[in-house]
């Protein structure tokens, strides 16, 4: 192992804001306008067609940087790798990577070879999303809160911006009750109140 007593690099000082580090990695109900960082085709563990998607927020501002993925399992057990035309591909998760591409914008064309082509062409294009909080499961089964896409937009489409929780509402905005954007200092807030909770 190396001697780190003397070790130049270790010794500079770091500046950073821990205010700006983000208390939950799920993004809050709202809107957000998301760059489509990547969507590639990608296969299940028991090869079903399942395309994945990394999207980084650039508005609003108080949550610009997060990341929300999403995979769209269009395979069935009986056809996991569905040529154009097959039931599979009338199905929501079909719809919605249908709905992402036409959102943002993508020339599509079908055929042989032109989906990794589509998939590939939507690289750094910009759309805005519905993002909502619903309970779901992590991979061992255990109950977590997860994020989901509600809707898809072209920019310009919908504004971006957080939900406020009426009084009576869940959580995660899904009882029915109306919601209000949230502006930057109320997200602020809620950030700070969450951050205090945890200690």
């Amino acid at each position: 192992m190396a001697d780190e007593t003397n070790n130049p690099i270790l010794e500079q000082e770091v500046d950073w804001n821990p205010t700006e580090i983000p208390n939950e990695t799920l993004l809050l109900d709202g809107t957000y306008e998301m760059d489509i960082e990547e969507l590639k085709k990608a296969f299940s563990s028991t090869g079903k067609l399942m395309p994945k998607a990394r999207f980084r927020v650039v508005q609003p501002d108080s949550c610009k940087g997060q990341s929300l993925f999403a995979q769209y399992v269009i395979g069935s057990e009986t056809n996991p790798n569905p040529a154009g035309g097959s039931p599979e591909w009338k199905g929501r998760n079909a719809v919605d990577l249908g709905k992402l591409l036409k959102k943002s914008q993508v020339q599509m064309r079908g055929g042989k070879g032109s989906f990794d082509e589509t998939l590939a062409a939507a690289a750094h294009q910009h759309i805005t999303l519905d993002v909502g909080v619903r309970k779901g499961k992590d991979k061992n089964g255990n109950p977590r809160d997860e994020n989901y896409i509600k809707g898809y937009f072209t920019v310009g489409e919908k504004q971006p911006g957080l939900k406020a929780a009426t009084p009576g509402s869940s959580s995660n905005g899904n009882s029915g009750s109306t919601a209000a954007p949230l502006s930057a200092a109320e997200v602020q807030e809620k950030l700070a109140a969450a951050s205090s909770e945890d200690e």
